[in-house]
């Protein structure tokens, strides 16, 4: 499949580039800052770009058949000025470029504690961490999944535990509501090998996928 990576240079994104390369797809990376993605291959362009420039996401989304979302608050640092703005504003672009292109499917990646899954997380995430440090980036992503099931579009949005730059263990559950025990955790490989596979098997279309170890 042609695939476009939105956040292509975090480190989720670099599991997603490395193991769609892996598998054959044609991918096309967007980063602010190319140079920063140091990765070679037949099948793999790199366009520098920004969610929050609706052009350049034109661009980046004409002729492909998926877009991946991989972007999150701490994979724009220019903006932490707005940072309820980064995911919102992103999708508004991402999905308008879709729909001028004529492409449906779109894996999001969302965040544990967003929406209804708040109430599965481990106290001292629910009544701590999130409300405490995590209040706004959580705001910005809960708008961002009420856009995409707004939306017409073939939508996947995904929810991980804690993730961790550990191996890929080769192993995770998935499903539309887990609980998320205070030990949770996912590898971001694991989590590129989930994305990827529902790509292939399409079980979450229009649904929430919830994934942890």
């Amino acid at each position: 499949m042609r695939i476009v990576i939105f956040g292509a240079t975090g480190p989720t994104g670099r599991a997603l580039l490395a193991q769609a390369l892996e598998q054959g797809h044609t991918v096309t990376a967007v980063a602010r800052n190319p140079a920063g993605l140091d990765v070679h291959h037949a099948q793999l362009v790199v366009r520098a770009g920004d969610v929050l420039d609706q052009v350049s996401v034109e661009r980046a989304i004409a002729n492909q058949d998926l877009v991946l979302w991989a972007v999150g608050g701490a994979n724009a640092p220019a903006q932490r000025h707005q940072p309820s703005q980064v995911c919102t504003l992103g999708t508004q672009h991402i999905l308008a470029a879709m729909q001028q292109h004529a492409v449906h499917r779109i894996l999001s990646l969302s965040s544990w504690g967003v929406g209804d899954s708040m109430a599965r997380v481990p106290v001292h995430f629910r009544y701590l961490i999130f409300p405490l440090i995590l209040r706004a980036e959580l705001a910005d992503k809960a708008g961002q999944e009420a856009l995409l099931r707004q939306s017409d579009r073939d939508w996947t949005i995904i929810r991980p535990s804690r993730l961790t730059n550990g191996p890929a263990r080769g192993r995770y559950r998935s499903a539309e509501q887990l609980a998320f025990p205070w030990t949770g955790h996912l590898a971001r490989a694991d989590l590129a090998a989930f994305m990827l596979r529902e790509v292939a098997e399409r079980q979450f279309v229009r649904k929430v996928a919830e994934v942890s170890a």
